[in-house]
């Protein structure tokens, strides 16, 4: 009996037995035939690897393009703030200054009201003086009449 060992797997054959060597062969065969399946999952694994890599560097890409145009979007929104912040500003000094005139309007009409109330009751007492003034005037008048009258004849 001879032993035949192949590439060191351990494999032994019979020079006594037909059957050996085709064990020995088909051993060989099994063996590449998965040694076949597992370079082939190998290399169906590293394309998916790479498939999945591509994407993730495409997915990179795509927010380092984004980045530019946010840094972008996000600089004019700051220069557009301070152009806001600026006219708010002015509208505040500006509202300040008219609540100011507002203000002074509202005294101004007020000190006038007052004034024309004051001048209405001046005006209302006058009337009234005057009024009494007439009717004293007329009544004297009549009482020199009466007296003249009876007095006289």
């Amino acid at each position: 009996m001879t032993s035949i060992t192949n590439g060191g797997t351990g494999i032994t054959g019979s020079t006594t037995s037909s059957s050996a060597p085709t064990t020995g062969a088909m051993a060989l065969l099994e063996k590449y035939s998965t040694l076949s399946t597992n370079i082939e999952s190998t290399r169906t694994s590293i394309t998916q690897i790479q498939t999945n890599h591509q994407s993730i560097q495409n997915q990179i890409d795509s927010l380092l393009s984004s980045r530019h145009e946010m840094v972008a979007t996000t600089n004019d929104a700051t220069t557009e703030r301070g152009e806001l912040q600026k006219k708010l500003k002015l509208a505040i000094r500006l509202y300040d200054a008219t609540d100011g005139r507002r203000r002074n309007a509202q005294a101004e009409l007020d000190d006038a009201q007052r004034d024309s109330t004051t001048v209405r009751r001046c005006g209302d007492e006058s009337r009234r003086a005057f009024l009494e003034s007439r009717r004293l005037f007329r009544s004297a008048c009549r009482d020199v009449r009466i007296a003249s009258v009876g007095g006289g004849g």
